[in-house]
């Protein structure tokens, strides 16, 4: 997204910490990593959630996670819609709902942070006034009400691709943001009613959740 002269955005807060671990610019203790029983290749045999899984057993076993905002990198990856799809649905939305729902843990941190699940829940609310219109076509002027709202939460994004890119990248930008929004919440709702079969619940917990030292 930079063109290698300014900082790019970060979506990240400005805490020092964080609850999950990024295999694509981190670095771990080798004693922590073996301690912790390094990577879950068994149930991650494929490239997905396997470092944010390890940032859980980390923060468990009382290990601190830090976020050095200087140090900064540039994923050199070339996504088509159809890759993007199946490599976010499949291999970080479903999973990470999953393990979400049998930590029992609903951290406030990385792309589940308390403005992402209210814009997920603003899509969601949106496409569901949208089937209604069909019954209440008075409903519909709530929808963007919705996603205005969902734009605000996002500024400083939208900002940044207004500075970098202007304004038609941030307009084209947008409509890709809900659809990331749209199967995230979808996955995680398909989980959930999966999870809730077995009689189990999932709480809310701050982002600086465990007792590390």
């Amino acid at each position: 997204m930079d063109n290698g002269n300014t900082l790019p955005h970060q979506h990240a807060d400005p805490r020092d910490e964080a609850v999950t671990f990024w295999a694509g610019c981190g670095a771990i203790r080798r004693d922590v990593f073996e301690a912790v029983g390094g990577f879950d290749q068994n149930r991650y045999a494929e490239p997905s959630i396997e470092d944010i899984e390890l940032g859980y057993r980390m923060r468990r076993m009382g290990h601190r996670i830090l976020l050095d905002k200087e140090l900064q990198v540039k994923h050199l990856k070339q996504w088509k819609m159809g890759s993007l799809l199946r490599a976010d649905v499949l291999y970080r939305a479903l999973p990470w709902s999953r393990l979400i729902l049998e930590s029992r843990q609903m951290v406030n941190d990385l792309n589940l942070q308390t403005s992402d699940r209210i814009c997920a829940g603003l899509v969601g609310l949106s496409l569901s006034i949208l089937i209604l219109s069909v019954l209440i076509p008075k409903l519909l002027f709530l929808i963007p009400l919705f996603l205005a709202f969902a734009l605000v939460l996002n500024h400083r994004l939208y900002e940044f691709f207004l500075k970098q890119r202007g304004l038609r990248f941030a307009a084209l930008a947008f409509p890709l943001q809900l659809l990331y929004y749209f199967y995230s919440c979808t996955a995680f709702v398909l989980c959930w009613c999966q999870h809730v079969l077995s009689g189990r619940s999932v709480r809310t917990v701050p982002s600086h959740w465990g007792t590390p030292h």
